[in-house]
């Protein structure tokens, strides 16, 4: 079911007899069922926008290519070859690098719209949440070029019985078209202001709130993962019972964890134990009124900004809890080594950054991350190049980093995954240093982006 503008042609041949679409409110997704888009990619205010549509970007139900119809069989068998030599995969170039408009993207949308998704071999049938079990609660999606990944994340959400904020990062792929044409409310980002994560979903909670103030429950969603159906209803029922939780979170997956190596281990960084933790990732549910009191996420932060803010709920006696629960599936992409050196970069730059911040707090946040960096990037490095100097003997300093993967490696059970453990705290003292540089430069530090 498809919200207020009326549809691309190829979008109502592909769902059946064109029907008068009923006026949904905004910020309500349509119901539309999604299967996977292969071959395209990427990483708000419904009714007036707050700044105006680029040139390049095609309104609801606009048709920018006049052979789509004619095309249409076409592009049928390409997707059905590409989802068969790719396993359903979601390519990593953005839509338009690849050519694709917004009105290519819709077809797709449409042409499965019928269907169940299937992740790796297992369905995931389309369960609906229960708006009894799920009052005041209000959804904010923030993404940057995410592409079909978008699509797929909107989707998801369609049954959810309250108001969805998408805030866009200054994509250039249609996703402030494609959110906008799903019901969703879009905020796009002033480009004049560096872009951060933190910023997006402080955009996104202050629109809800600001459109919605009675609103109890705020769910975060990044761009590129698609909720478990099954989440909400749980997450709001824990803090409906326990008040001295602020925040909630469940079990972040990866959709495609066999893909790549880099896959895996991030797959690894999202599992933990249920029960309270002392930190969150993007993935959360959160009470409103606890965002109103803290002001939500540091705006500054490229990266790290979930820990740091829950470092100020505990201190103001808040408690952030986990759930053995499926709570999204996330699609990380990454299949390059640059990718992971890229997104270690930027975990030893938020390392840094919120160290530094929270230096005082008794837990004296990631210092244990930046010691180890130090040591194996920097400090070894630096007594092997001493000591040579001295006598050749010191050379032998140098078989700490084989011991060191060798220990890994029981520990992990890969000797891949160890020696990326060891090769990376490099890669986090590159991030480090940028920031150290840009703290004294007095310069802000720009998005440092991995897909």
């Amino acid at each position: 079911m498809w919200p207020g503008p009326t549809l691309p042609p190829q979008v109502e041949t592909a769902l059946g007899e064109p029907q008068e679409a009923p006026q949904t409110r905004p910020g309500k997704i349509a119901e539309v069922e999604r299967d996977n888009l292969p071959g395209k990619t990427g990483r708000g205010h419904g009714g007036q926008q707050s700044r105006e549509d680029k040139g390049t970007e095609m309104s609801c139900g606009e048709n920018s290519d006049n052979q789509d119809q004619e095309q249409r069989p076409e592009r049928q068998a390409g997707y059905a070859a590409n989802q068969a030599s790719q396993d359903h995969s979601i390519a990593s170039a953005p839509i338009g690098a690849k050519g694709h408009s917004s009105s290519e993207l819709w077809q797709g949308f449409a042409e499965v719209a019928s269907n169940d998704r299937k992740i790796e071999g297992r369905s995931i049938q389309s369960g609906a949440v229960d708006a009894t079990r799920t009052p005041m609660l209000g959804v904010v999606v923030i993404g940057r070029n995410e592409g079909d990944r978008l699509v797929d994340c909107l989707a998801s959400l369609r049954h959810v019985d309250g108001p969805v904020v998408y805030v866009d990062s200054g994509s250039t792929d249609g996703s402030e078209t494609v959110a906008r044409c799903a019901g969703a409310d879009v905020v796009a980002l002033d480009p004049a202001v560096p872009f951060t994560a933190a910023r997006a979903r402080n955009a996104g909670w202050r629109r809800l709130l600001q459109t919605w103030p009675h609103l109890s429950y705020v769910q975060f969603l990044d761009g590129d993962c698609r909720i478990d159906p099954t989440w909400l209803p749980a997450a709001v029922e824990c803090l409906r019972q326990r008040h001295d939780v602020a925040v909630v979170m469940g079990r972040r997956r990866e959709r495609y964890r066999t893909r790549s190596i880099y896959n895996a281990i991030c797959d690894d960084e999202w599992d933990g134990p249920a029960g309270e933790v002392i930190e969150c990732g993007g993935d959360v549910l959160s009470r409103a009124e606890v965002l109103r009191q803290l002001g939500g996420y540091r705006d500054d932060l490229i990266a790290g900004e979930e820990p740091e803010l829950c470092v100020r709920l505990r201190r103001r006696g808040h408690r952030i809890w986990r759930l053995d629960r499926e709570m999204s599936l996330h699609d990380a992409n990454i299949v390059r080594f640059s990718q992971w050196w890229r997104r270690s970069v930027r975990a030893g730059h938020a390392y840094a950054q919120v160290h530094l911040i929270h230096q005082r707090a008794p837990e004296r946040i990631w210092g244990a991350n930046l010691r180890r960096s130090l040591s194996w990037s920097m400090l070894l490095p630096a007594a092997v190049i001493a000591g040579a100097l001295l006598h050749p003997a010191w050379l032998s300093l140098a078989l700490l980093y084989p011991i060191q993967i060798l220990r890994l490696r029981r520990r992990q059970k890969s000797f891949k995954r160890a020696t990326l453990s060891v090769i990376g705290k490099f890669a986090e003292m590159q991030g480090v240093l940028q920031y150290l540089i840009h703290r004294v430069a007095r310069r802000r530090q720009r998005l440092i982006e991995y897909k």
